[in-house]
């Protein structure tokens, strides 16, 4: 995140550059009424880069201080979704860093991979650079400063005290469970996605609403499995989603994309399907007609 945001703030992305016409060969185009980011956008990224970085790394709480109890429907939730052995545990853990890494690395797609070496357009990709980084900067600053203050206990922290054994590592991160830092960053992501596919059209025709639906797929999924592994109770990772989508969608909405109207779509989809009703009076039939 330090190198992308380093990449979208060098002087020449700041520096005022002459409008040139667009390649016939970039299919992708900012909307109109776009807020291009500027030095206040790299402001906010630093300052939650930052301070991420000193909360981090320079302080560690007392794994005895802070309060253990479940909250509203955090224990039916618990008792449904955990898994029931220290190996399944383990492995939902796991799947959970796969599930988040797969939203970061479609959000990291669209602007490396396709808006920059894909459609050769440093403008958009230098945009798209820039409000991954502010939304996850913020998202990263505002769970690290929480769970330092709630200093709440994760749900393995009971068992572990009768049990070493209940999951790989009963003393690590004990009392930071509130809240769910894998389901904010996940839900960032899904935030990220859907909103600048709907604003971009990056994909074109249904592959923006299924970029989306994926992303977002894959934040439920990374939630859900938080509490199959004992990470996090229910609780944690409902607000962990909401925090992480409002900063990865409305973010962007309120900064850059308030009073722009979306791209039109460059392309539609390969196959195009329609439903037809046809009647002669007493029977109904519906045909399918497909465009490939």
């Amino acid at each position: 995140m330090l190198a992308l945001a380093g990449w979208a703030v060098c002087p020449c992305a700041l520096a005022d550059e002459p409008p040139t016409p667009r390649s016939r060969a970039q299919r992708l185009e900012l909307p109109a009424g776009f807020r291009k980011s500027d030095e206040t956008d790299f402001a906010v990224t630093l300052v939650g880069l930052a301070g991420t970085a000193m909360l981090t790394l320079g302080y560690k709480p007392d794994p005895s201080a802070g309060w253990d109890r479940a909250l509203l429907f955090d224990e039916p939730v618990r008792d449904a979704l955990r898994a029931s052995t220290p190996e399944g545990r383990k492995a939902s853990d796991f799947a959970s860093n796969l599930t988040l890494g797969s939203g970061v690395a479609l959000v990291a797609f669209d602007a490396l991979g396709l808006a920059w070496a894909g459609d050769r357009n440093p403008r958009v990709a230098r945009e798209l650079v820039w409000m991954d980084a502010e939304a996850y900067a913020v998202t990263l600053l505002v769970t690290s400063a929480t769970k330092l203050l709630v200093l709440r206990h994760r749900p393995y922290s009971a068992p572990c005290r009768s049990d070493s054994s209940y999951v790989a590592d009963c003393e690590k991160e004990v009392n930071v469970s509130f809240f769910s830092g894998h389901s904010a960053i996940s839900a960032t992501s899904a935030g990220l996605v859907c909103v600048e596919h709907q604003y971009l059209h990056l994909y074109g025709g249904a592959g923006d609403a299924l970029a989306c639906a994926g992303a977002l797929g894959a934040m439920t999924a990374t939630g859900l499995l938080r509490i199959a592994s004992d990470n996090h109770w229910a609780t944690d990772v409902a607000v962990g989603y909401l925090v992480g989508f409002a900063s990865g969608y409305g973010l962007p909405l309120l900064l850059h994309f308030q009073g722009a109207q979306p791209v039109r779509s460059a392309r539609t989809s390969g196959v195009q399907l329609r439903l037809l009703p046809l009647s002669d009076g007493t029977r109904f039939s519906m045909f399918a007609v497909g465009l490939f």
